[in-house]
């Protein structure tokens, strides 16, 4: 088997980190179509591939498609064949009109398929991004960390722990901010659990507790439970929040 390196060339000085594999360049793919279905795995289960629509970063799915596929590193023939079963839609169109001339190595693959959607690189989210969002006015605490996590999860080279939870500390509103920024958090996780249970009066919000009938203007969330500054509201048994939270 090839020897695991860390880095992976796809040509036009271009070096994309693997992590896991690097392919070989030196063994010509046999001469058959590379869309062909006539080898396999030998009774080895084909891999459940995340699918790639042409809209995300193509390194990145490199980098999924090489960790899939560690065990077959000097089958370029295999490896360019099973690599349109991790593509769909324009993407696998893509795959299915490329010139099997210009396709010998596994190599000549990755480099066409980056050629083609390293525009997404550019387009990727970036920490200002970050930055600029806030909780919305239809959202949970839950909810609006949930979209900020999946947002980060975008960003090239990831974000470290410890900067993601600073982060998203200065995006959250006053109240939270003030209450959480004094305690340090050892996750992303953590810190969510944290706001989701933050206490009111010495008493915390139940999960799942929402006003059956608000009257008021303007509002904040807090946790899974919608709260109105000044409202007078009628509430379930289990929701402790009440207009004196205003005062």
């Amino acid at each position: 088997m090839t020897p695991l390196r860390s880095k992976l060339a796809f040509g036009f000085n271009m070096k994309v980190v693997a992590l896991s594999l690097s392919f070989p360049t030196h063994l010509p793919a046999p001469q058959s179509d590379i869309r062909s279905s006539s080898y396999g795995l030998h009774n080895q289960k084909v891999p459940d591939f995340e699918k790639y629509k042409g809209s995300t970063c193509p390194k990145a799915h490199l980098i999924m498609y090489a960790r899939k596929m560690s065990t077959q590193t000097s089958n370029d023939k295999l490896l360019i064949h099973y690599f349109q079963d991790s593509l769909t839609g324009a993407a696998l169109r893509w795959y299915m009109d490329l010139d099997r001339a210009n396709v010998s190595y596994f190599n000549d693959l990755a480099s066409a398929f980056i050629r083609q959607y390293n525009y997404n690189s550019y387009l990727a989210p970036d920490r200002d991004e970050l930055r600029a969002l806030a909780q919305k006015e239809s959202e949970s605490f839950k909810e609006y960390a949930q979209r900020w996590r999946k947002l980060t999860a975008q960003i090239r080279p990831p974000v470290e722990e410890k900067e993601l939870c600073k982060l998203f500390l200065h995006t959250l509103s006053p109240f939270f901010y003030e209450k959480m920024v004094g305690v340090v958090s050892r996750s992303f996780t953590e810190m969510v659990e944290m706001g989701m249970n933050l206490p009111i009066r010495g008493k915390s919000l139940h999960p799942g507790a929402y006003p059956s009938r608000i009257q008021s203007q303007g509002f904040t969330y807090l946790g899974h439970l919608k709260w109105f500054p000044g409202a007078i509201q009628i509430c379930q048994d289990s929701c402790y929040v009440s207009s004196s939270l205003s005062q």
